[in-house]
């Protein structure tokens, strides 16, 4: 599939690639760095499961916020694979861009930033396209244990439909006055009708995630004992470590997106039309 950059119509994306090669290779000619090598996948796979976890709680604060505004009832929501990414992995380096999220819900056929409601807050809409759209910039072999989990019967692919689901089919909170602040002008905007996220809601449905997606790993670690999901080159051991590790890192630390404070801010840039209050 030929993914577009979660940053629409910015060369940011090949500039933040560019930097991290100059940065590696810098390191490299000093001879003060590997660019990658196993004593680092700990550290890889903490910091990539971390991503996944934030993404997740992101996404499902949204669809939250979208059931409040009407915009789906949860039983619209289908999951696909990735439609946007941050940038490109290296083939000659054997390196993927890997996506920390376990796929990509749309609503009906269609993203859900292609919404008209997104379309009138471009802050949601680059938020939520980000949160579907961020890599990891790792060796091959990672990615390809992400595919196991990922499609694997009962795997994280599933999990994730299902937490946006469970999210988008609660009863909403009632709509209500919000006032909000512009961060350009530090300007209170009164919102009479806004959308809030049912904090509860969400927060208990991100550890039902952690419990379906701990289970996913080890489905797909006996998957690959099976030899499937195996790609030529990469070690079957190689595949069941990085799975390993998914499984001890998923637990802890929770993102901090499940703060008040970030969930305030999804909230603000979901509520606020930029075209009324440009």
């Amino acid at each position: 599939m030929n993914r577009k950059s979660s940053y629409p119509g910015s060369a940011q994306v090949e500039g933040v690639k560019k930097d991290i090669d100059r940065n590696w290779e810098a390191q490299r000619q000093k001879d003060t760095y590997k660019k990658f090598d196993r004593a680092n996948y700990e550290r890889y796979a903490a910091d990539h499961v971390m991503g996944r976890n934030s993404c997740v709680v992101r996404g499902m604060c949204f669809f939250n916020l979208m059931r409040a505004a009407g915009l789906t009832r949860g039983t619209d929501l289908t999951l696909t694979a990735a439609h946007v990414q941050h940038f490109a992995g290296d083939a000659a380096n054997k390196t993927n861009a890997a996506h920390c999220i376990p796929g990509q819900v749309l609503v009906g056929a269609s993203s859900p930033w292609d919404i008209k409601w997104f379309m009138d807050r471009p802050l949601a809409a680059y938020q939520l396209r980000t949160a579907f759209g961020q890599t990891s910039y790792l060796p091959r072999s990672f990615n390809v244990a992400d595919t196991a989990h990922e499609r694997v019967a009962g795997g994280s692919g599933e999990a994730l439909l299902r937490a946006c689901m469970a999210v988008a089919k609660v009863e909403p909170f009632p709509r209500s006055q919000g006032v909000f602040k512009l961060p350009q002008t530090g300007d209170l905007i009164v919102v009479k009708d806004a959308c809030r996220i049912d904090r509860p809601m969400v927060r208990n449905t991100f550890d039902q995630w952690l419990g379906w997606v701990d289970t996913a790993y080890e489905l797909a670690r006996n998957a690959v004992k099976e030899n499937k999901y195996v790609e030529k080159g990469i070690d079957q051991s190689e595949l069941l470590e990085i799975l390993r590790l998914y499984k001890k890192f998923s637990p802890d630390p929770k993102p901090s997106d499940l703060l008040d404070r970030q969930m305030d801010e999804i909230e603000r840039v979901f509520n606020v039309n930029a075209k009324l209050h440009d």
